[in-house]
Order: C-alpha cells, then structure tokens, then sequence
C-alpha cells in the first residue's frame, strides 16, 4: 500500500507567531504611554511648599530658579522674624497659618525697610485681614501665544481638558487703593482671553512703608508642577515679582528667607505650649482662666480644713438688769432721792411727748401740774411725784415713788 500525501501546513505571518508577537504589543503600549500626554486627576507627593521640596508640589524649582538668578535662599526654622533692608521674607500658604501678633511682626519687618512674597494660607484670616484683602473667584492665565516650543505640549496637565491654569484671585476688602505692581492677571474662567475686560489680580505688588509686598492668591503659583508647564506662563511673573521685590530699598535686597517654622520644621510647640498661648493670648483663653480661678477658690472654701476652725472668743455685755441695780444702790448710799424721782419723770416724759417735750422748756413739775389738770383721777399719783421732786424723802418710800410713775406711764400712753 502507498500512503497519501498530507496537505502541507498553512504559514502563519511573523507579527503572528507567539515568539515575536508578545515584545511587539510591549513595545507598542510603551511606545503610546510615552507620546500620548495623560491628564492627571490628582496631585502627588508632599505639598508643603518647603525650599527643599523638590517634589511635584513643593517650593523646590523655586528656590532653585532664585539661586540661579544671583539670590541667596536661607531657611527659618523659628517662630521670630528678623529685620533687614537686605532681607525678603517667603512665606508660601504655610499649614500652620500665621497668628495675628506673627502676621503683624511680618508687616513691621516690611514696613521698616524689607520685603515679602506672601502666599496666605487656606482660612488664613488673620493677614488677610490685616491687607485688607479676601480670596476671590478663580480665574484663568495662559502664556501668550506662540511663546512655547512645542514638545512642552507632552508635559501632562494639571487641570483637565485645558491649557490655562486656573487660579484664585485677590479681592480687595472696602475701599483699597490699585496695586503699583500687577504681576499676574486671571481672565474669567472659560474666556479663554487672559487680556479681557473683567480681569481679576493673581499676583500683585504693593509699598508698605520703606518696603514692598508682594501677594498672591493661589499657592499653585509657585508650585513646581505648575511652573514647568510653560503653557501656563507662571515662570515669568514670578521672576518679575523676585525683581520687583529686589529693588525700592535702601540697598539692594539679596537674600530670600523662606518660612520654614509654618511648614512644620524646626521645633514646634507641643500640647502644652498651644494650650498656653490659647489661655494667654486670646480673650476666651484669658475668660476661661478667670472661670477656673472662681471654681478653685469655691472648692477650696467647701472642703475640709485640716486645722479645725478656733471660734472667736465673744465677751458678754452686762445684763441691763445688773446695771439698773448697781446704780439703784449707788443712788441709795448716797441719798439721791430727788435724782431718782428726776429720772423717772424724765422717762415719763420721753415715752409721751418725746424730744419736743423738753424744747418747749417746761419744767418737770410744770409737765406733772398739766397732767393733774388733765387727769383728775391721777392727782394723787402726780402729788407724790411733785413732792419727791421737790425734797429728799427716805429711801423706804422710794418703791411708792416708784409704782406712782409706773402708773402715770401706763394711763398716759395708754
């Protein structure tokens, strides 16, 4: 028997075969990856805009870009600011935001001959408050046309769907006077025209003092993603803003000294030193201390004593009685009958007309010989005082004298 021949085997193409199919959809995936721009939808890496941040959202390409430009750039790790006519303090949207007392020790620096680049922090009301300014809408900036070369395009962007950046504006709170310096200006958002009418401030300068100030809205203005995307056109003002603030002084400002202390670094003040500043710098703070002094000096006046209590020695006064007898019998040694019959009278007397009685200047026995004449019926009882009155009588009889003016005392002021 003779075999058939078999059907020979259909080729396969090379870009087919499992052995050179696979490195060649790699290559091409790497090949798309690296030409194609992909939009980004969030930001990386640390955004703390330190001078050594070199990272997408750090202060690093700042720092470096005023180096190289013939600046000097120092860090301050403490919550003191130095003065200096030669000195720009930067202070870029710090984490930690400025106090008043620090946002006012920053504008006296200014204000005696430095100069400053302030980025305020988010809800930094305190120096906001102090420039009279306020966070506005954002708006967009763009490089002016034609000024980037074209492989800057595969820089992937930062804001979806757009080659502007977008950016918070300043606002001026009440009555402000215009900027002498304008460095950055936003467009409405969607206009797509940087120059249009209705333009909102980005980034502006202004004297203070024997100083300058420069203040900007959004801290993405400084930041590296944003300042190597030469569409946005942020490179430019920023330098302008380095010059501006270099010149205007008595000598010529060469030293850029970033805020580090706001950003973290350094050594930072623990629980006890916040708690502290709140109760000693701040009005609550203060109220809240005088709260707790008033509830300590309660519980201490509740609480037990650990030495009992001495009680006050208290001397008793003489019983009015002891005194009555002591001076019934000093009367009595000496006889003083008519003494006796006086104060009697006079007390009698004082119960019934009170002080006017004895202003009319009437004498005793004229008061007893009216109240006879009143009173019949007390005769006999007025007849013994007149008579005891008028002459010593024995001590004996002195009960009698007595019970006669008790008598006259009751029916009168009765």
């Amino acid at each position: 028997m003779t075999e058939s021949p078999r059907d020979p085997a259909p080729s396969v193409p090379w870009w087919l075969q499992p052995r050179l199919a696979v490195p060649a959809l790699l290559a091409a995936l790497a090949l798309v990856a690296v030409l194609v721009p992909q939009a980004l939808d969030t930001r990386s890496g640390d955004p703390r805009l330190t001078m050594d941040n070199r990272g997408p959202q750090g202060a690093g390409l700042f720092s470096d870009v005023a180096r190289r430009l013939r600046w000097t750039t120092v860090g301050r790790t403490t919550r003191a600011v130095s003065a200096g006519d030669s000195l720009v303090h930067v202070v870029l949207a710090p984490p930690v935001p400025l106090r008043k007392i620090e946002a006012q020790a920053l504008l006296a620096a200014v204000e005696g001959g430095a100069a400053a680049l302030v980025i305020p922090a988010d809800g930094d009301d305190a120096l906001l408050a102090l420039l009279r300014l306020s966070v506005g809408p954002s708006g967009e900036h763009r490089a002016p046309a034609k000024a980037c070369p074209a492989k800057s395009r595969l820089l992937p962007r930062l804001w979806r769907d757009q080659d502007a950046a977008s950016l918070w504006s300043l606002a001026p709170v009440g009555p402000f006077p215009d900027p002498a310096k304008v460095f950055l200006t936003l467009a409405p958002s969607g206009s797509g025209d940087s120059t249009r009418r209705g333009r909102t401030w980005g980034m502006i300068g202004i004297p203070h003092g024997a100083g300058r100030l420069v203040i900007a809205a959004d801290p993405d203005a400084v930041r590296t993603d944003a300042l190597r995307v030469c569409d946005y056109g942020l490179d430019v003002p920023l330098v302008r803003a380095l010059e501006w603030l270099r010149e205007g002084g008595r000598v010529p400002r060469t030293t850029l000294v970033f805020d580090e202390f706001h950003q973290g670094e350094g050594a930072q003040p623990g629980a006890t030193d916040t708690i502290v500043a709140f109760l000693a710098g701040t009005g609550p703070g203060r109220a809240l201390l005088v709260l707790g002094a008033a509830a300590l000096l309660f519980v201490a006046s509740r609480a037990p004593r650990l030495v009992p209590p001495r009680s006050a020695e208290r001397v008793e006064r003489r019983s009015p009685m002891e005194q009555v007898d002591a001076l019934a019998r000093a009367y009595e040694a000496v006889g003083a009958t008519r003494t006796v019959a006086q104060r009697l009278v006079a007390g009698v007397r004082r119960r019934l007309e009170g002080p006017a009685g004895r202003r009319r200047g009437e004498s005793d026995a004229g008061f007893l010989a009216r109240v006879r004449d009143r009173h019949p019926e007390l005769a006999p009882d007025v007849d013994v005082l007149i008579h005891a009155l008028d002459a010593p009588i024995p001590a004996s009889a002195l009960p009698a004298v007595g019970d006669a003016a008790s008598r006259l005392d009751t029916s009168l002021t009765r």
